[in-house]
């Protein structure tokens, strides 16, 4: 690329085939499909429908995570169909990512981050409030073998 603020590394894990069993910051039963990122907090190995990117220097990882997790809708839209759904290192290439001086990226990705543990939290609290829903709706209406 000749534009120096286009990279097209990072430091993120990328499902590159559409039913992966493995560990992006989810737990280890969970499929991910294309697209999926996540960074990792230790060192690893993976299969080959894992594509792995190491940052440059100028490259704030979760800024690029955040940036290439928008590439999904895209990356699903270019898989190449088969027995299953699946992206290549070619492919992968072709994406262009613009990116800000280092100072913005960490804005960025700081904003974005607080947002995605603000809706954490909120997911967490409404699960916490469809249980105790469920607990008071079983013992104001308890089953026809429970009276």
């Amino acid at each position: 690329m000749n534009d120096t603020n286009q990279k097209q590394l990072g430091n993120i894990l990328w499902a590159i085939a559409d039913q992966l069993r493995g560990a992006m910051n989810a737990d280890a039963n969970i499929a991910a499909k294309i697209g999926d990122t996540g960074l990792l907090q230790t060192e690893g190995c993976f299969t080959d429908s894992v594509v792995g990117l190491i940052p440059m220097r100028d490259i704030i990882p979760v800024f690029l995570e955040l940036i290439m997790r928008g590439q999904k809708e895209y990356l699903n839209k270019v898989a190449t169909t088969g027995a299953q759904k699946n992206i290549n290192n070619e492919i992968l290439r072709e994406v262009s990512v613009l990116l800000p001086f280092v100072t913005e990226q960490q804005r960025i990705a700081d904003c974005l981050t607080s947002l995605d543990d603000l809706i954490a939290a909120q997911t967490q609290k409404l699960e916490a409030l469809k249980t105790h829903k469920k607990g008071l709706m079983q013992q104001l209406f308890p089953s026809p073998v429970e009276v």
